[in-house]
């Protein structure tokens, strides 16, 4: 693991840290994801980012389903400025991880080395609670601040194409909706260059994508490695030639 180099800018990220009610920190270690939040150097691009949004490309469409208050709230965000000093932002979410398998917590047969040298360097804090025990509702949760029902993502979401689509019915879930403001929505609008790698969980279709929510890039798979069909995706497109036991193992993490 390595930090990400940080490029001084002006901008909108002081904004960010009071409209999304968390502090930013340099590292922040969830799970078998990775989000990135990195600065960008120039200020013009950065504020007119969100009208550019709403013009082209995939994300202009999101946007342009979205609801007038969440536009108007990105575009103050856009506006708001951000401290020169405003530090870069890696948040890592596990899948299926307790408080006992990592190395600075207790004796696992599992090494944890680079998970210990960032508890020993930084804080740990004890008491977290997850706000969903299954993978859809908590990627809803930590991207949206709102407990996964709240987001009408209450369940685990399936592939929409194939033999376990009827499931989604079943349970209620369905795509995160472009009515929902996200933390990379937010990091985006302050100028911040954001990327995910891992998987997304979040929908497979036009308007639920990880670039669809303020997102810059993406690498990985739309589902769980026991999900079928199991593809893995950069930005939209599929990757040709990977080992597909290889790319579950990765994205599972």
């Amino acid at each position: 693991m390595t930090d990400t180099e940080r490029t001084p800018t002006r901008g909108r990220a002081s904004r960010a840290r009071a409209a999304t009610g968390v502090a930013l920190t340099t590292v922040v270690v969830l799970g078998a994801l990775a989000y990135s939040f990195t600065h960008t150097g120039n200020d013009a691009h950065d504020a007119s980012r969100v009208s550019d949004v709403n013009q082209d490309g995939s994300p202009a469409q999101a946007i342009a389903r979205a609801t007038d208050g969440k536009f108007d709230y990105l575009a103050d965000v856009a506006a708001a400025g951000v401290a020169a000093d405003a530090p870069n932002v890696v948040i890592v979410h596990y899948d299926d991880l307790g408080y006992g398998d990592v190395g600075f917590m207790a004796d696992t047969p599992v090494a944890t080395p680079h998970l210990d040298s960032l508890a020993k360097a930084g804080v740990v804090l004890t008491n977290y609670h997850a706000p969903s025990a299954v993978c859809t509702p908590s990627r809803a949760g930590l991207l949206t601040g709102r407990l996964g029902p709240r987001a009408n993502v209450p369940a685990v979401l399936f592939p929409s194409e194939g033999d376990l689509a009827f499931l989604n019915d079943e349970s209620g879930a369905s795509p995160l909706t472009q009515e929902e403001i996200t933390l990379p929505d937010t990091l985006h609008a302050a100028g911040y260059t954001t990327s995910m790698i891992g998987k997304w969980h979040l929908g497979d279709s036009e308007g639920s994508l990880p670039t669809d929510f303020g997102f810059d890039s993406f690498v990985g798979s739309y589902f769980s490695h026991d999900m079928d069909p199991f593809v893995l995706y950069r930005d939209g497109d599929v990757v040709e030639g990977v080992d597909e036991s290889q790319a579950r193992r990765a994205v599972h993490g």
